[in-house]
């Protein structure tokens, strides 16, 4: 476990776990081949906690509109939103938004997650986010340009609901968590009391191990326990290159990694150095949570933990 601290900056540390503490770390879990190799929590938090992972929910879920359209639910992937939030201003604009544009978050509307941090912070606490997303307006074309933004996330859950008539916690917990053995207590994090939408971009609470099932579950073309709970053609969407979509290689809630054309590796990144790494190669996955950063690249170093195990 420590051998992976040593190409890096951090050589300084002769022990994993005295860097993980050091560095803002509250939680971290290594899966291999579906095996807990490691799990260890710090700085006040402990086994069986849960905390919320922000943006890693995001591939979470996207997966919902692959099982919507192969449920009969949704037509496909370019059905334009129009046909189920009809109460979204009357512009060009919108009608020319699809669900693809939302899950690839190039839907054109006048938001940007790191460009402006007043208006995300805006959105992120705003009592109905509902009645936020219908005052949304246009900066680009739908599908002209990438722009990571949560409210298109949101929209595309709203979406969702109305394709499928169910909320969208219940979509999600029938259709994916409750299928995975779920260990531990989970909740979504919601706008307010009054409204009870729940932040579908970023609002998951879960604990590591929990987390860890989901990875496995990816790592295996979405099965789980011989059960197929996601369908591998939307597991393996994000291997055409073509579908990945900005400099950093966005594609259906992942990051995918373009610097090693030998592995097959994709990420979820939240808020406050949240990750959940995949490397399906080795069948590696990682799971990070944290109360910051830490002035590291986690990226680095998980990949290099990924190739650590046999």
């Amino acid at each position: 476990m420590n051998d992976w601290l040593k190409p890096n900056t951090v050589d300084k540390y002769s022990d994993a776990n005295k860097f993980l503490a050091d560095h803002n770390v509250i939680g971290f879990l290594v899966l291999h081949k579906d095996t807990i190799v490691y799990e260890n929590y710090f700085n006040g938090f402990k086994k069986g906690d849960i905390t919320q992972v922000f943006s890693v929910t995001k591939a979470l879920v996207t997966p919902l509109l692959g099982l919507s359209i192969d449920n009969g639910y949704v037509k496909s992937i370019n059905q334009p939103v129009s046909d189920f939030l009809t109460d979204l201003p009357p512009t060009n604009n919108f009608d020319a938004l699809t669900l693809y544009h939302l899950a690839q978050m190039q839907s054109g509307i006048d938001q940007d997650e790191y460009a402006d941090l007043l208006k995300t912070m805006h959105f992120y606490f705003e009592r109905n986010i509902k009645d936020q997303v219908k005052k949304s307006f246009f900066k680009y074309k739908p599908g002209d340009k990438f722009v990571y933004k949560s409210v298109d996330t949101q929209l595309l859950g709203e979406c969702l609901e109305v394709a499928t008539g169910k909320s969208f916690l219940d979509l999600f917990y029938q259709n994916i968590w409750s299928k995975l053995g779920i260990e531990s207590d989970s909740y979504w994090s919601i706008d307010s009391k009054k409204f009870k939408n729940p932040k579908m971009y970023g609002g998951l609470n879960a604990s590591l191990p929990d987390i860890a099932k989901f990875c496995s579950m990816y790592m295996h073309e979405g099965v789980f326990r011989g059960e197929q709970i996601i369908p591998k053609k939307w597991v393996n969407f994000c291997d055409d290159k073509n579908e990945r979509k900005g400099a950093d290689n966005y594609c259906m809630g992942w990051w995918m990694d373009m610097d090693d054309e030998k592995q097959n590796i994709y990420y979820g990144a939240g808020f406050n150095g949240q990750v959940m790494f995949i490397n399906e190669t080795t069948q590696t996955a990682i799971i990070k949570i944290g109360e910051g950063k830490g002035g590291v690249n986690w990226y680095n170093i998980l990949k290099r933990l990924s190739n650590a195990y046999d």
